[in-house]
């Protein structure tokens, strides 16, 4: 039952095992290969053990299983970044931001990217963009609020 070895490997997670986490999240896996989460958990784990490779391998299984999930693309594009893969950091990066263009982390953090890779104009546009959003969002809670009282 890959319930039981996914639970087994959430308990291990909670404790910080993540060796043996990701142990029983790859048997549930080879039992029942359509979950999503399992993926994102044993990526999880490898992200948490610093064995990007992996984790980009199980990130990039998981958003298989759901294209419109950034978070997913984020943390492929982190684990492709400090595994020295820039072609794939930048198509996850971009990714990311296109599943969700306002979010200020990814956008920070491919910015960032951007900038260490020579792009740093577009590291500037980028960060502008998204600074404007982010204005505009706080103007209009703002006037939301002013009508209210």
């Amino acid at each position: 039952i890959p319930e039981a070895y996914y639970t087994a490997a959430s308990i291990y997670f909670e404790q910080k095992n993540y060796e043996k986490a990701a142990e029983f999240y790859k048997t549930a896996l080879s039992i029942s290969p359509d979950k999503e989460d399992y993926y994102a958990k044993t990526a999880e784990c490898y992200f948490k053990l610093k064995y990007y490779s992996d984790a980009y391998y199980y990130y990039k299984e998981a958003a298989e299983f759901n294209i419109t999930k950034a978070e997913y693309r984020y943390y492929a594009a982190k684990c492709a970044e400090l595994s020295g893969d820039e072609k794939n950091a930048a198509s996850n990066y971009s990714l990311a931001k296109r599943l969700s263009p306002h979010n200020f982390i990814y956008a920070r953090d491919y910015a960032a990217f951007l900038a260490k890779t020579g792009r740093k104009r577009d590291a500037k546009n980028m960060l502008k963009s998204i600074k404007k959003y982010l204005e505009a969002e706080e103007a209009a809670e703002l006037d939301k609020m002013l009508k209210k009282l």
